[in-house]
C-alpha cells in the first residue's frame, strides 16, 4: 500500500467543503481508481490519526468498515 497526504482546494458542494469544528474527512483513492470518502467527528490529534490509519488498513484488507463510510 502506498499512502500520501495532500492539501488541495475544494469546490463548494465537495464532501470536504463544509467541515467545521471537530468534523474531519478523508478521501481514499484505491488502486482501481475508486474513491472512498470517510467523514466523522474527530477525537483529537492522535486518536483521530490512529483511527484514520486503522480505517485505511481495514479498507485495504477488504474488511467491513463503519457505517460512516460513504462511497463517492
Amino acid at each position: 500500500m502506498i499512502v500520501s497526504v495532500t492539501f488541495e482546494p475544494v469546490a463548494d458542494g465537495s464532501a470536504f467543503f463544509d467541515l467545521a469544528g471537530e468534523w474531519n474527512a478523508l478521501g481514499l483513492t484505491l488502486a482501481n481508481g475508486e474513491l472512498i470518502t470517510i467523514r466523522g467527528r474527530g477525537a483529537g490529534r492522535w486518536p483521530t490519526s490512529e483511527a484514520v490509519i486503522a480505517d485505511a488498513f481495514d479498507i485495504d484488507r477488504g474488511a467491513s468498515v463503519s457505517p460512516w463510510v460513504n462511497e463517492a
